[in-house]
């Protein structure tokens, strides 16, 4: 019993990972350093991740466009708009 016990009281004390990252998010470019290999600014069209200044090319309905990961809405700069359900930020 002792043992179910201090199980339980173990089991409460864990902090489940939920996947996030604790820490801001850095993009690296295709060279290593910031930025990508043609630098597309945020907001500008893709056909892909590699064109981008951030290292992210989303595809979403009839356009694609350079963006960033995110996890609240106060993670998108201008030009971009609000944390979509995908976790990007999205096209103005």
């Amino acid at each position: 019993m002792k043992q179910a016990i201090a199980l339980l009281f173990a089991l409460a004390a864990c902090n489940p990972d939920d996947g996030k990252p604790t820490e801001s998010i850095v993009y690296l470019g295709s060279d290593g350093g910031e930025g990508g290999a043609t630098n597309q600014p945020l907001g500008a069209a893709c056909a892909a991740s590699a064109e981008c200044d951030s290292g992210v090319c989303q595809a979403g309905g009839s356009q694609s466009w350079c963006t960033l990961h995110c996890h609240s809405n106060a993670d998108c700069v201008s030009p971009l708009m609000g944390c979509n359900a995908k976790g990007v930020c999205s096209h103005p």
